[in-house]
């Protein structure tokens, strides 16, 4: 699981599927990169970066 981006996730948006509205996905798709069974491109990484306001590598492991 990736705690930085959970936790990053709710200290901004209080729950996955308010940041997912945010960024106009699924839910679904919130919690599979959330538990790492999918990982985002870079550009979709910057883009979840800039929702939670900070550098994607404070939230993703570096590619």
């Amino acid at each position: 699981m990736n705690i930085r981006l959970k936790m990053k996730i709710l200290s901004k948006y209080r729950k996955q599927i308010d940041f997912a509205k945010a960024l106009g996905i699924t839910a679904t798709r919130v919690s599979r990169v959330v538990h790492e069974s999918i990982e985002l491109l870079p550009e979709e990484q910057k883009k979840w970066a800039e929702k939670l306001s900070c550098e994607p590598n404070d939230i993703f492991k570096p590619v």
